[in-house]
This record gives C-alpha cells, sequence and structure tokens, in this order.
C-alpha cells in the first residue's frame, strides 16, 4: 500500500471530513485484519502499547445496537440519541471500538 504523499500536516487536518454515509458493501476480514495491523503501528507512550480494538460485524453489530437502545431508554447518553440514528448505524459495514488502559507515569 503506497501512501507517499505531498500534502502538509495541515492540509490533511483541514481536509479531514466526517464520514455520515457508508456503503452497504461489506468490509472482509482480511481487510479489517490489515487495517487493525495498520493501526496497531501508531504512535504511544513509552512502547506501551495501551489500546484494544473491538471489531463488531454482523449479529455482534447487530447486539451492538439493541444495547445502544437499552440503554437510550434508560437515559443512559448523555445528549439524546434519536431513534433513526441507531437504525441508520446498521447500515455501516463494521464497528471498531478503540479502548485504553490508563497508565499512570511513575
Amino acid at each position: 500500500m503506497n501512501m507517499e504523499s505531498n500534502l502538509t500536516v495541515e492540509e490533511v487536518i483541514r481536509s479531514r471530513r466526517t464520514i455520515k454515509e457508508f456503503k452497504k458493501d461489506p468490509i472482509s476480514l482480511d481487510t479489517l485484519k490489515e487495517l487493525l495491523d495498520i493501526a496497531i503501528w501508531a504512535p504511544n507512550h513509552k512502547m506501551r502499547e495501551p489500546w484494544r480494538f473491538i471489531a463488531f460485524l454482523d449479529e455482534g453489530k447487530q447486539h451492538l445496537v439493541e444495547v445502544l437502545k437499552n440503554e437510550k431508554e434508560k437515559g443512559k447518553f448523555p445528549r439524546p440519541m434519536k431513534p433513526e440514528r441507531l437504525e441508520q448505524l446498521l447500515s455501516i459495514p463494521a464497528f471498531v471500538v478503540l479502548s485504553c488502559k490508563q497508565i499512570h507515569d511513575q
């Protein structure tokens, strides 16, 4: 994958966009694994690699949306989430959740 570019950091940041509509094409497991393999190379503090990635596809994605709906009904979101937004989540080919361990420096 050749990603050589002449863009400056400022150009990259200023041209960034939030994607709100996705193709309905499924993402292959090989592609997802490749993307996550690239992601783990991101710089990190003292090479501790504090991140964990969780990928949700197919039934896992549907289960996650159901959990979000239940939490919404319990009023657990700080901002209201529209029901159609939750349904729109199902059109996304895959969810990747990133979590990080909290590390305290000594």
